[in-house]
Parts: structure tokens; sequence; C-alpha cells
């Protein structure tokens, strides 16, 4: 039962269903070119036929109206009450009746105003209460949706650290992002430094359930097609398993693109020029630092043994020979070049956990 408070020549009341197949569709109500109750029907057997199978679950309530349209502030409302199903032998069910049972919300819209949905006695035709539609002010898209509401909503995301840098928000705050031709209202739950095929130089990232968002989009969107789905998917599979086979499995499939990174790697390990390449690089920058230090040592040696020409003169005439004078020498740049590979082994190891763990998903 449907009643505008004034005619809405430009709106056209939907239903948004799903199928056991959870394929969605929507099916037409019909114009709001009236102003007293009315009963609208849909006929769910031309909500897509042969691609939605039964039994249908009612999602949400979409209002259309051409794009850019613009709402005053005064707008008339929309009063609804008592959704039913009639079944094949026409018995009547309503599965909805506004008495707040459940709740039901607007679904968000980027501007500064919202549409509105309310329970209140004015609405109502039968029992305590009817639902009160509010269309939101000034210039709108090219539908309004209603929906029951889900814990799920909004959508539970992470976000990276540059992303609160960005935008000034918080853990617990609630934002509004546009996904596709829709809104996706989101909370941030948790913030990540890293995240597995997400580079922190990309700048800002965000991280939706992708089950969520495709069961929001599908619920709201005013065409009949489903969303698309993922376009990519990472899959780990035990080193006893054979990996030509899944490969061939996955790309009999359809999936556009396949790539196998175990295959990949073994193949960039016998390149002999890439393997050739790597380790040419560390050879010949490993035997540079050599003489570098090998240099920099005997510099510092011939350098100390000219300042300390005096100090040798006095322990020559104390009575020391030359053989322990050298000795001492050889103690001392000993002692320093222990210290030195236990020092550069130890920050080694510190710098390269701290490297390697970018590298770890």
């Amino acid at each position: 039962q449907v009643k505008p408070e004034q005619v809405l020549q430009d709106k056209t009341l939907w239903a948004r269903i799903r199928g056991a197949n959870n394929r969605h569709s929507v099916v037409e109500f019909g114009k709001l070119d009236f102003s007293e109750w009315r009963e609208l029907r849909a006929d769910l057997t031309k909500a897509g036929p042969g691609r939605l199978k039964g039994p249908f679950t009612f999602v949400a309530l979409i209002v259309s109206e051409p794009p850019n349209q613009f709402n005053q502030s005064e707008s008339p409302a929309l009063w609804l009450d008592d959704l039913a199903f009639i079944g094949s032998e026409g018995d009547l069910d309503v599965f909805e009746s506004f008495e707040g049972t459940v709740i039901w919300e607007a679904a968000a819209s980027e501007g500064d105003f919202n549409d509105s949905i309310k329970l209140t006695e004015s609405a109502k035709i039968s029992g305590l209460r009817g639902a009160e539609i509010n269309f939101r002010e000034g210039i709108s898209g090219e539908r309004h949706a209603f929906f029951i509401a889900d814990r799920n909503v909004p959508l539970p995301v992470l976000v990276s650290q540059s992303f609160l840098g960005t935008t000034g928000l918080e853990v617990g705050d609630k934002g509004l992002i546009s996904f596709e031709d829709f809104t996706v209202p989101y909370v941030i739950r948790e913030v990540y430094e890293r995240f597995p095929t997400l580079m922190q130089d990309d700048g800002p990232s965000i991280v939706f359930n992708i089950e969520h968002v495709l069961a929001w989009a599908n619920a709201l969107r005013g065409s009949a097609a489903t969303m698309g789905s993922v376009n990519e998917i990472w899959i780990e599979v035990s080193s006893e398993a054979n990996h030509e086979v899944i490969t061939s499995a996955l790309i009999a499939s359809g999936l556009g693109k396949v790539i196998d990174q175990t295959q990949l790697l073994e193949s960039i390990e016998k390149n002999p020029l890439i393997a050739a390449s790597g380790s040419g690089i560390l050879v010949i920058s490993f035997a540079a630092i050599l003489v570098l230090v090998a240099a920099a040592l005997m510099v510092s040696l011939f350098m100390s043994i000219r300042r300390r020409r005096v100090e040798f003169a006095v322990l020559r005439a104390i009575g020391l020979r030359r053989q322990q004078i050298v000795g001492a020498l050889f103690v001392e740049y000993m002692l320093v070049a222990f210290v030195g590979i236990v020092v550069g082994a130890v920050s080694g190891l510190i710098l390269g956990n701290q490297m390697l763990s970018f590298l770890e998903f």
C-alpha cells in the first residue's frame, strides 16, 4: 500500500529482490503519479526471466527519478504500509507491516543531506504505524534506496596510516566512499602499516570485505545487472600439489590470466643471465668493499706509524725490541678488526631482518 503526499509524477517505485542463486534484479511497482492510498503490485515473473530462481528474498525499496532532479526542502513525503507477497495460489502473506519489528534505513549520499525513513502513525493504513519516506534536499541522483538495517552497515574496513593522515579520520570514525555508481558507508576498525598486494608508495589505501561490498552493491543498485565479481584472487597451495594441473584447471575455468608464482620464480632462478647478473653484482660489490677496507686500513696504519715515531723511539730506548713493537701494533689492529667485525655483523643482522620484513606477506 502506497500513498504519496502529493503527485510525484517523475518518481517510480521498485523492489530490489534476490533469487536463490544469489542473483539480484529489480521489479517495478509503478509510477507515483497519484496522491491517494493505492495498492501497487510487482510481478516477480518479470524479474529477469531465466536468470532469477525462487525462492525470492526482498532486499530493498528503490525510488527512481530522472537524473539531476531538484528536490525542495519541503518535498512531498511518501507513505507506505503492509509489504506483502502473493503466492502462486493467491494466498497473501504480509512480511513487513512497519510496526517497528525491524529497523529501516536510507542509503547514504555524499551530500550534506540524506533521504530518511521513519515509522509514524500518520503513514498507517492498518495496525499502529506505517513508513514515511522523505527525500533529500537539493540535486539528487537517479535513485533513492531504503533497506532493512544490517549490522554490517556501515561496512567495517581497514585503512593505511597514510589514509588517516590524508582524511583526518581516526579509528572508529565513519565516512563515505564512491564505488562504481553507488556510495558505500564505512567505519574504520583498524589501521595497518603493510598489507599484501598493496604498496605503501602508492598512497592511501582502504581494505573492504569483498562479500560485504558485493552484498551492499547488489542490494542498492537500481539496475538489474549484478555487480562484477572480484578481479584478482590469490591462491595458496601445498608444496605437494601439482601446480601444472591446478594452473590448467584455472585457465580452463575461463579466468583471464593465471600466474604461477612458484613456476615464475623457478624460471627466474634458472635464467643464467639473471642469476649471473645478481651474483656478479654481489661479488663485485663485496670485492670492492674489501679492497676499500684494506686500503683504508693500510693508510691508517701508515699514518699511525708516522705519527708515533717518537713513541717507538722511547720504547726502543727502554729496551723493547723491534719484534715486540710490531707485535703490539698487530694486537692493537687485530682488536680493532675484531670489534669492527662484531659490530658490523650485529648491525647487518638487524638491518637485514628489518629489510626482509617488507617482503613478508
